[in-house]
């Protein structure tokens, strides 16, 4: 047989013979009867065979089981195909909720955030949407008052447990209940990534009145980071209407081959999934308290987590985040570290380190069997996510001296 037929052959059986029928994206109906069914289902935003952005049947089914892991409803809770298109249309749903078309928004953020929100809302949400955007400081209650009093601000974007250097907590019981005294209007979206409803079950004691949506990223703790998602749920019907309307004219539903694999990574109950959040967040919380001794001896770094006495809200988290609240342990350098230069060299110093490196890598993500280390592009930061499977009795001593060695 000719080499070009050959190939050709080759091309057929391993690219299209061996790949799912094309259509199911969009299947086809028996009548146009069931064509006008489904665009009635579209509208009222009900799952259907009709075309998988719309939300379809297994759309539905993913949902169910996330919002089995999170103790919600399954209507209550839209999925989305990443965690930062969920916080995405989660805050451009509130714009489009509480903003006329001639005002200009004003949205309060938290001064301690995931880095790709922060740069989401400067540059997209500040710039294009001509939003007012304003800081505040997360850990401080009368802070949040005042700038809520002073601005009236339309939407509010904060993490529960910021996934930033400082690990600030906020007080979502005053931070709630100041807002349906004060500014019952005012939309929120509260982003519960890092404790998840394992520490912070939000979604049992959310209202229908409350203007609250929750996010979280579904990549780590539901998809194992095997396969990228998110996830937003709320109890108010008026904001997950317009959020499942968003979703679809801005293509956040994930596919149907990303549907199929999020369900075959998600956990198979509650129990295994809060089991295994505890654990990972546990492990952090021992690492932090190891490398903390080393901040006692040497000035050239500080380690945040809310499991440590030093942390501004060690108090509340420890009453309220049983667990500790977060899977990752920031240690923040002394400036004179910053660079890349620098942050490479001193993050290979501590992870190639023969006690540390069995128990170690490097790279981005967390709730992973291993521990990892990110060096921050953005600071003198490194960022240890705790794994599942850590031996923190080695690991926590083994990182304390390996930056203490390092930053000297």
């Amino acid at each position: 047989m000719p080499t070009t037929a050959i190939l050709s052959r080759f091309i057929e059986e391993r690219f299209f013979i061996s790949r799912p029928q094309p259509g199911a994206i969009a299947p086809p109906k028996d009548s146009m009867e069931a064509l006008f069914e489904s665009y009635e289902s579209r509208a009222a935003n009900l799952p259907s065979h009709s075309y998988a952005r719309d939300g379809s049947l297994a759309t539905a089914e993913t949902e169910a089981a996330i919002a089995d892991l999170v103790g919600v409803e399954a209507d209550k809770l839209v999925v989305f195909n990443s965690g930062m298109t969920a916080i995405d249309n989660a805050i451009n749903t509130a714009i489009h909720q509480t903003v006329k078309p001639t005002k200009r928004p004003t949205v309060l953020y938290s001064a301690e955030l995931y880095t790709e929100t922060t740069e989401k809302i400067f540059n997209y949400i500040g710039k294009i949407a001509r939003a007012k955007v304003l800081p505040f400081q997360p850990g401080d209650p009368e802070d949040i008052e005042r700038m809520v009093t002073t601005h009236k601000p339309n939407v509010i974007v904060a993490e529960t447990v910021a996934n930033f250097q400082g690990a600030a907590v906020l007080d979502t019981e005053h931070f709630r209940e100041f807002l349906a005294k004060k500014s019952p209007n005012t939309i929120s979206i509260l982003d519960n990534t890092l404790p998840l409803s394992t520490s912070l079950p939000l979604g049992e004691s959310l209202s229908p009145s409350e203007n609250i949506i929750v996010v979280e990223s579904g990549t780590k703790a539901f998809g194992l980071n095997g396969e990228m998602s998110g996830h937003a749920y709320s109890q108010n019907n008026q904001l997950l209407h317009v959020l499942r309307n968003y979703r679809r004219n801005a293509g956040g539903a994930p596919g149907e081959a990303n549907l199929e694999r999020i369900n075959q990574l998600l956990p198979s109950n509650q129990r295994e999934f809060d089991a295994r959040n505890n654990n990972v967040q546990y492990n952090a919380g021992s690492l932090a308290l190891s490398i903390h001794e080393g901040q006692k001896v040497d000035s050239n770094f500080t380690v945040h987590h809310p499991a440590l006495s030093d942390h501004p809200q060690y108090d509340y988290a420890k009453e309220n985040l049983p667990s500790g609240g977060s899977p990752v342990v920031f240690v923040q350098l002394k400036e004179k570290y910053l660079g890349k230069e620098r942050m490479i060299e001193i993050g290979n110093r501590i992870a190639h380190n023969p006690k540390v490196e069995p128990h170690a890598e490097i790279g981005q993500s967390f709730g992973l069997d291993k521990t990892r280390i990110l060096a921050s592009r953005w600071g003198p930061v490194l960022r240890i996510a705790a794994g599942v499977e850590t031996d923190v009795e080695q690991l926590g001593p083994a990182l304390r001296d390996a930056i203490i060695n390092s930053t000297k």
